[in-house]
């Protein structure tokens, strides 16, 4: 039996360790496939060496290693040679060239390693060793050993998004995979736009009826009330019942002259015609609108109707009576509240429209 003290299975203790740890930091090692190996082969001018076609397509690093044996090249002349190298798409590169040395030495034997370039790995390469001697002799040979192709495999690529250019080991940044498996960019939905921010949810556009005020609040348009009559008090928006227009347009009483019984008169000879005018002159009306009327084009000669053009928030229809029978409607200025609508149709039934005035 062996007994150890406590200071040396401390000792063992930590030597175990250490060597552990320097056991897991050795660096990890990649293995490399072989693609193609041959254990001996004699080449010469009529035999050369070539592998079939191999894929190395979906590999990396590609390696050629074997060893030779060239001592029965001649020095010459002409002197002997071999190469090696590799072909693919009817195309021939060759990496290198041995010469044959006079008599036989050990220089003439040897070992090759060497690393093909990427444009090896395609998916139809062949290699190849060629002799080329003074002579066709079998003593002009080269032999081979252990002849071996090996290369590391390309790393799985992961693309995530084929209809986008490149690979995705994820998906890209404002991407996203729809059922269809297909990476898509990913939409944000613009905040809906509230033009009134003190109303109950979100409105577009300023709502019929209100308006912006400089705070930036949708608030109500007051309504602007129109008073025709200046001189009376209180707001009349139109004229009341029994007043009319004076020349300064203020709203007056209509006053009725008393109806008086004509006096009986004896015709004489310098009144050949006691019956009035028939056709009194059309009274004389203002020709001014009021304060905050603008006048219409007049163009109502002998007509009762007016048909509005355009939305107005209050009209006055000026005219007088057809004729002194048809008086009853003693008024010359009509006043009418608006709003209009474009085509409404105004009319007096006695009197005739003599001028417009309209308030836009």
């Amino acid at each position: 039996m062996f007994f150890y003290s406590q200071k040396q299975a401390f000792l063992l203790w930590v030597g175990l360790l250490f060597g552990v740890l320097a056991f897991m930091s050795l660096p990890t090692l990649v293995l490399a496939d072989n693609l193609y190996q041959l254990d001996t082969f004699r080449a010469s001018v009529s035999t050369e060496f070539k592998t079939a076609s191999i894929n190395a397509s979906a590999y990396t690093g590609l390696n050629l290693s074997f060893y030779y044996d060239a001592t029965t090249l001649d020095f010459g002349p002409p002197q002997d040679t071999f190469s090696y190298g590799y072909r693919y798409a009817g195309s021939e590169y060759i990496l290198g060239t041995h010469l044959g040395l006079a008599g036989s030495t050990t220089a003439e034997i040897g070992l090759i390693n060497l690393d093909l370039p990427e444009s090896a790995e395609v998916a139809d390469l062949e290699i190849f060793i060629s002799v080329v001697a003074n002579s066709t002799a079998s003593s002009d040979k080269v032999e081979l050993r252990n002849i071996v192709l090996t290369g590391q495999p390309r790393p799985i690529e992961i693309d995530v998004c084929l209809n986008l250019n490149g690979n995705q080991e994820t998906i890209p940044v404002g991407y996203q995979i729809n059922s269809q498996n297909v990476c898509i960019p990913i939409v944000i939905e613009p905040e809906p736009v509230d033009v009134c921010p003190n109303l109950a949810d979100a409105q577009e556009s300023i709502p019929s009826g209100y308006q912006l005020d400089l705070a930036g609040d949708c608030v109500l348009i007051t309504p602007v009330v129109v008073d025709v009559c200046l001189n009376l008090p209180d707001v009349q928006l139109t004229i009341p019942a029994g007043y009319e227009f004076n020349s300064n347009l203020d709203c007056v009483e209509v006053i009725i002259p008393p109806i008086t019984s004509p006096a009986t008169t004896t015709a004489t000879t310098s009144n050949p015609n006691p019956n009035p005018n028939p056709n009194p002159p059309k009274p004389n009306i203002g020709k001014q609108c009021p304060r905050g009327f603008s006048k219409w084009i007049d163009r109502f000669s002998e007509r009762h109707v007016w048909r509005a053009d355009d939305v107005y928030q209050a009209i006055i229809l000026v005219g007088g009576p057809t004729n002194r029978r048809q008086n009853r409607d003693k008024a010359h200025f009509l006043y009418i509240a608006g709003p209009t609508e474009v085509g409404d149709k105004y009319y007096r039934r006695f009197h005739k429209i003599f001028m417009v005035c309209v308030k836009g």
